[in-house]
């Protein structure tokens, strides 16, 4: 059967709203309305909302490690620039956003992972892949010397997460890019050994 509507451009739209107004504020009927799709249509390409949000949650993450497949062929950049970069870009598009979206996976970890074994499996497996890439930009940065010692370079890259996580909440509250950018200045400022 052929679909006038794209599942893909269904998954972005829904990606969208809930990383506005989170998972128990938009239901699919608010998706499919959204998009001027037929109120039963939904269940035509998942088979839940679960389903939805396990695919979401994977699209997501194929955009974040676009990003830093961009960023890695950023020759000009010294690793731990690389790394920076990944969480300036993601500053910016908060900014030109008015600080009205949180992070999708921010999102659902704080609503529906608590409760959902499949959808905090899902958050999980997508954060790991975007940090094996931090982990090989910043194991990178401390054999140039550019970056500390002190811990290793998955501990960094999990108090970086975490921490920018932290900050993607204070900023919505606050409406406000200084959450983010003392994050970004702070952290980096003290990580780095120059």
């Amino acid at each position: 059967m052929g679909y006038k509507y794209n599942r893909k451009d269904i998954l972005k739209k829904g990606i969208d709203l809930m990383s506005q107004s989170g998972y128990h504020n938009i239901g699919v009927m608010e998706i499919l309305k959204s998009m001027g799709i037929p109120k039963g249509s939904f269940y035509n390409f998942f088979d839940s909302k679960e389903a939805f949000i396990i695919e979401a949650i994977e699209l997501y993450g194929a955009a974040n490690l676009r990003l830093a497949d961009r960023i890695e062929e950023m020759e000009t950049l010294d690793p731990l620039e690389k790394t920076k970069a990944y969480f300036n870009h993601l500053i910016q598009k908060n900014k030109a956003q008015n600080f009205k979206y949180s992070c999708f996976w921010g999102n659902m970890s704080t609503e529906v992972a608590g409760q959902n074994e499949k959808v905090s499996q899902a958050i999980q497996d997508q954060m790991a892949i975007i940090k094996e890439r931090f982990v090989a930009w910043l194991t990178a940065a401390q054999k140039q010397n550019i970056l500390i010692e002190v811990y290793t370079p998955t501990q960094i890259a999990d108090f970086l997460y975490t921490n920018f996580h932290g900050a993607m909440v204070t900023m919505k509250y606050e409406q406000s890019a200084k959450p983010l950018e003392d994050f970004l200045e702070i952290n980096f400022r003290l990580l780095s050994r120059n």
